[in-house]
């Protein structure tokens, strides 16, 4: 898969609401195959899943009626060099969300 495109939705993490569903609308009308969702938690080491995010891609998954992929940035090992894998990939499996290798 390549992605040729990311588009940010929300800087907070806060309940879906009705912009927030408008713009994924927009979004959607513009770039059909949307993917998967990215977000990274505001604790600089906080690693857990964030529900908001998780809803977020459980609603694009609604929308583009097809699997999505969450992507959680891990801020303590981003490094200007890129020597490290500062993301996790995780795939809805049920009703729980399964790390990606």
């Amino acid at each position: 898969m390549k992605v040729t495109a990311a588009v940010p939705i929300s800087h907070e993490s806060s309940p879906l609401a009705p912009a927030v569903e408008v713009a994924l609308a927009l979004i959607h009308a513009s770039y059909p195959n949307i993917v998967g969702v990215y977000y990274s938690n505001q604790n600089y080491k906080d690693k857990s899943l964030n529900p908001y995010a998780i809803r977020l891609c459980e609603s694009v998954m609604s929308v583009c009626n097809s699997s999505a992929v969450l992507i959680q940035v891990i801020n303590w090992n981003l490094s200007p060099d890129c020597e490290s894998n500062s993301l996790t990939a995780y795939a809805k499996d049920g009703e729980s969300w399964k790390d990606v290798q």
